[in-house]
């Protein structure tokens, strides 16, 4: 039979039967009770390209076939005529011709080299869709996927979009071989631990860094407290290097030498220093043995001192008396006089200024010839009078110079 027909216009086409009310881009069906029927295409002829379909037709030759995508540069290019975002569109020598597809239409997409199907957009058509996604590639409730290797991402971020901002839902996990949970991650930034967690850094660093902004406790460990409800902070690191340390039992800090012996021990009001108290909030003190007081103050500013010490000065040791109410004294609870400086016990020199005294004489500044003379008694002898000088002074002048340093009463 000659083919006459083949290439005819549709003006000398002869139509069939049903033809007339069919819709576009339908075909004719013989259905399941051997009736013929027109019924829509949902599989579309191959597209060359999905495309941005605010920008022109890549080509516009005879039969050309793309897939409008709206990309977000706004309205649909008035080159494309009439096709709308989504439509299949095809080049009949004059204009563009579309259909716009529902879901579960299939087209190939050329330039990608992939099936894609239609949902609300266009997607890629993932084998086995039905367990994992929906028709627009979406991932869909209840579903869940076993992976037996490795899961490698090449590029881009891995989000996980929180359900809620409490922390009362999961959002993502590690489990082990039980399903029991391991790692928690929470919607709200949370981390819960079901096991105890080790960190090997393999002689790397661990650091928290803040740089970006500022945090006024950029680290904190809490704990459940004793008797109440909540958590407390039991360490807390502040913005400006500050370290809080909470205890609700004996010790606090505690560090251990090699043999695990306790060199260090920071507990509530008190410092252990080889096992011995040496610090507490009403003294310090340093001892050899932990019955031997060498070195003992206390918050009333008393100072005791047990053992014979020798201490060596290269240059000078300078005690700085301010005046006022100040004093500096060894060997008694108070100054005998008004001086600043007393040295008590079997000698007593008291120290003000330039002046000195002793024996608790009130200090005087050095005595010059000007000295008034101590009271003169006369003897016998004839050797000597009231008026003769030695070096200058007389007898009387250094008796009473004696007597006002506090050396003779």
């Amino acid at each position: 039979m000659p083919l006459k027909h083949k290439n005819s216009d549709e003006a000398n086409k002869h139509t069939p039967k049903g033809f007339d009310n069919a819709s576009n881009f339908s075909r004719l069906l013989r259905d399941e009770i051997g009736q013929s029927r027109y019924t829509k295409e949902f599989i579309f002829p191959k597209a060359i390209d999905f495309v941005d379909g605010s920008a022109p037709p890549p080509t516009s030759d005879l039969n050309d076939i793309y897939v409008l995508i709206d990309t977000g540069g706004g309205s649909v290019h008035a080159s494309w005529g009439s096709v709308s975002y989504n439509d299949w569109a095809r080049q009949n020598g004059t204009t563009w011709g579309a259909v716009t597809p529902t879901a579960g239409d299939i087209c190939f997409d050329s330039t990608a080299g992939i099936y894609k199907v239609f949902g609300t957009s266009w997607g890629q058509l993932v084998p086995d869709a039905p367990n994992i996604y929906d028709i627009d590639g979406t991932i869909g409730s209840g579903r869940e996927a076993t992976i037996t290797d490795t899961l490698s991402f090449l590029g881009g971020n891995l989000i996980k979009k929180g359900s809620d901002t409490l922390g009362t839902t999961s959002g993502f996990k590690l489990i082990d071989s039980a399903s029991a949970d391991l790692w928690d991650w929470r919607n709200n930034g949370d981390v819960y631990l079901s096991k105890n967690t080790t960190i090997f850094a393999s002689a790397k660093n661990v650091k928290i860094d803040t740089s970006g902004g500022y945090s006024a406790t950029p680290f904190m460990v809490e704990s459940y407290p004793f008797g109440g409800a909540g958590t407390k902070p039991y360490l807390k690191v502040k913005g400006y290097g500050e370290v809080q340390i909470l205890g609700r039992l004996t010790d606090l800090l505690t560090v251990l030498d090699g043999s695990g012996n306790a060199v260090l021990d920071v507990n509530s009001g008190e410092v252990k220093i080889n096992g011995v108290t040496a610090i507490t909030s009403s003294f310090f003190q340093v001892k050899t043995t932990s019955s031997a007081m060498d070195f003992y103050t206390s918050n009333g500013g008393s100072l005791a001192h047990s053992i014979t010490t020798n201490i060596g000065i290269s240059d000078r040791v300078r005690f700085n008396i301010l005046g006022g109410t100040r004093k500096f004294i060894i060997g008694g609870s108070s100054v005998i006089g008004s001086e600043n400086i007393s040295l008590q016990g079997d000698t007593l020199v008291g120290i003000t200024g330039s002046k000195v005294g002793f024996m608790g004489a009130t200090p005087i500044v050095k005595v010059t010839t000007g000295v008034s003379a101590g009271a003169f008694v006369a003897n016998t002898s004839g050797i000597s009078d009231d008026t003769a000088t030695f070096g200058g002074y007389t007898i009387g002048q250094i008796a009473q110079a004696l007597i006002n340093y506090g050396l003779l009463t």
